[in-house]
């Protein structure tokens, strides 16, 4: 048996605290989703008597392992810092686990998921949480009220203490919103809460529409889309076929098959662009979306795990899940990767000048050497949740994903369904600083920048101090500042390995 003795509080700006961690210097551990199963006989003795029964899935958002553990909580003691007995222990078998309980007469009260980054720091363990609906907290664990406080002190967290569990916090969000069903799930919180009720979703159950666009990439991924489709129609799957070199043709046809019914899944092949296009028709829909990577970078589709062999498409066909998916929004225009300011951002503006069709790596080359002797640093004020973070010149990103072109880790942290936008700031003065920081890129080093201002964060914006100042969005020409940016959390759910 072990005490349980910790700090919560809910955070008001989760931005602010991150970066106040990193700059004293706390480590940053691993980051899980933790599913949680609240179990209690009929009469609900044990929570009458203020104690909890725990079931918990806990996959590593890293290496994807799952482990599983059963908690018992005992009665809180009555102190300023939360204090409870606790035996806990590692179960391999979920599915036998939760039988035994119901043997028992034990059954399933309430069930939540949790995004958990663990952080270190004097000692202490330091967890920032995630809960749909609830926001964002944080735990402080440690061996005494002494170090807690302590750790307190350092991080000038004077927020009161959360006195309630996040079981009777969900408890009460359900009774305040008259919700019956008692699951907080990151996959159904945007249906329960908007009233709908919540049905599983079937990507093959319906019309499955295949949405080619011939002049992205090579040919080898539309004979790859070719032969999905195939595999599909020979499984006895409703599939049709769409397919047009016109970006305004697949434009249309990916809207109309949003707002088609019967359809259940929109089976996509082309390059970030035309991601980007169906992404926009149907974020908001639970019309789920597969992606077949088509064009030069592929940003997102790589992200998702999405391979260019039709054995992996056969594995989705067998065995295949679906994965929400952020969305984000500049100025109410949708991208779905990274957007950029500043040296990138000039390379791409002169790429679309002379662009004529499908483009490579090659083409960017010479573009990227003019915009490296002509381009101006922008001079740009930028604010993360309505503070202000930063004003000078640099170049800027922002994105869902880590990777971004040529595989550069930029954005190192980015989660594609964290419910966050990612924001990394390169103060630059010079050439000389500019070119430090490409070299630094392209080898995989711009985490060693102690310079560089990095937030996470759910709302961004940006303004020009002096001139014009462009922005790319997926690789593609983006609006001139100012610029609004959020993020749509969980907006548009993709079916994938």
């Amino acid at each position: 048996m072990s005490t349980e003795i910790e700090y919560k509080a809910k955070l008001d700006s989760l931005s602010i605290f991150l970066d106040k961690l990193s700059r004293k210097g706390a480590a940053l551990g691993s980051s899980v989703l933790q599913r949680d199963y609240y179990f209690d006989d009929h009469p609900g003795s044990l929570f009458s008597r203020g104690e909890s029964l725990r079931l918990r899935e806990e996959t590593d958002l890293n290496s994807g392992k799952t482990v599983i553990w059963l908690c018992l909580k005992g009665k809180r003691q009555d102190s300023q810092i939360k204090t409870r007995t606790e035996n806990e222990t590692r179960i391999d078998n979920f599915q036998e686990m939760l039988s035994i309980l119901n043997g028992l007469g034990y059954t399933t009260k309430l069930a939540f998921d949790k995004k958990r980054f663990h952080w270190h720091f004097q000692n202490c363990l330091i967890c920032i949480d995630t809960l749909p609906h609830l926001g964002d907290f944080v735990e402080i664990e440690g061996q005494n009220e002494q170090s807690i406080n302590s750790v307190c002190r350092e991080l000038g967290l004077s927020l009161p203490p959360e006195r309630c569990s996040y079981a009777e916090a969900v408890v009460k969000a359900c009774e305040e919103k008259g919700i019956d069903k008692r699951s907080f799930f990151f996959d159904t919180i945007s249906e329960i809460i908007s009233g709908k009720e919540t049905q599983e979703i079937a990507p093959l159950s319906g019309k499955i529409a295949f949405v080619v666009n011939r002049s992205s990439g090579s040919g080898e991924s539309v004979k790859l889309a070719e032969q999905v489709y195939d595999c599909f129609t020979r499984r006895g799957l409703d599939t049709q076929f769409y397919d047009s070199k016109s970006f305004k043709k697949i434009k249309l046809s990916l809207e109309e098959l949003a707002g088609e019914e019967n359809c259940s899944l929109i089976v996509v092949c082309g390059g970030d662009g035309t991601v980007r296009c169906s992404i926009d028709a149907v974020c908001g829909k639970d019309k789920p979306l597969m992606l077949i990577p088509g064009g030069t970078e592929n940003l997102l589709s790589k992200e998702l795990g999405y391979l260019r062999n039709l054995e992996h498409y056969k594995k989705i066909l067998n065995e295949g899940r679906l994965r929400n998916l952020d969305v984000a929004k500049v100025n109410g225009i949708t991208f779905t990767s990274v957007l950029g300011i500043g040296y990138d951002a000039e390379t791409v503006e002169m790429l679309s000048k002379t662009r004529k069709g499908n483009i490579t790596h090659i083409d960017y080359l010479w573009p990227a050497w003019k915009a490296f002797w002509s381009h101006e640093i922008p001079n740009i004020r930028v604010s993360a949740d309505g503070e202000e973070v930063f004003a000078g010149k640099a170049i800027l990103f922002i994105g869902n994903i880590s990777r971004y072109a040529t595989g550069m880790r930029i954005l190192r942290e980015a989660d594609y369904n964290d419910g966050l936008l990612d924001l990394c700031i390169m103060p630059c003065d010079n050439k000389n600083d500019l070119l430090r920081y490409i070299v630094m890129s392209l080898f995989q080093m711009n985490s060693y920048c102690s310079e560089n201002i990095y937030r996470q964060c759910r709302s961004i914006s940006i303004s020009s101090l002096g001139g014009s100042v462009v922005s790319q969005i997926d690789g593609d020409p983006g609006p001139k500042l100012p610029l609004e940016i959020e993020v749509l959390p969980s907006a548009v759910k993709v079916f994938t390995a």
